[in-house]
């Protein structure tokens, strides 16, 4: 009998701790998202020189995170990181899909010559995104957003060619089908060219 109700124990025990993590999620979603969509904009440290080769803090990002009325703790998004003195001439641009699990925020992007980014450190609040990421280097990337009310995504979009489905594969869960946009241009269309495929570490 003791057994039974120590095997019961355990069974709740876990059962809470699930619920609790759940909910977690949510709450990260909501604050990354919010009820339709969240803007940020910011430096990335190393991000640039890493992923790039580009030094310099004149290198921008902007991240949308649209929420999804089918699922609390995942959506889709855009990204645009340029070169504030020449933004329309100088960028690179890639729709992505994100969620997050176990408190860990994950990017996949439709420019699939990237492997996924994961968010494990970090500070969010309702207008301040910090911490780092892990894109399957060895190399800290760290990140500093603060929301804005809008950004003009138009001249960034172009005619750019489809990607596979945003989510790999591999995420046998995912909800979305529908294929992402990106491109290149300036610097960062001629570093493209160049762009080595990640190792993503194992466990992740």
């Amino acid at each position: 009998m003791k057994k039974i109700i120590s095997m019961a124990a355990m069974v709740m025990m876990a059962m809470t701790t699930m619920i609790f993590s759940s909910c977690e999620d949510v709450f990260i979603a909501d604050n990354l998202s919010g009820t339709i969509c969240k803007i940020w904009e910011g430096r990335i440290s190393t991000y640039y020189e890493d992923r790039w080769g580009l030094t310099g803090d004149d290198y921008h990002t902007v991240m949308q995170f649209n929420s999804n009325p089918y699922s609390l703790t995942r959506g889709t998004g855009s990204e645009v990181d340029y070169d504030i003195h020449n933004p329309y001439g100088n960028y690179w641009y890639s729709d992505f899909e994100w969620r997050v699990k176990d408190g860990v925020i994950e990017l996949r992007y439709a420019d699939t010559d990237f492997m996924p980014v994961y968010i494990y450190e970090y500070t969010l609040t309702d207008n301040f995104f910090s911490g780092y990421m892990d894109d399957g280097t060895n190399k800290e990337i760290v990140f500093r957003l603060s929301l804005r009310e809008s950004f003009d995504w138009s001249p960034y979009y172009g005619e750019y060619l489809p990607s596979q489905k945003r989510m790999a594969p591999e995420i046998k869960d995912s909800v979305s089908t529908i294929k992402g946009r990106f491109g290149s241009k300036g610097s960062f269309a001629k570093k493209r060219n160049d762009i080595q495929p990640f190792i993503l570490q194992k466990g992740k």
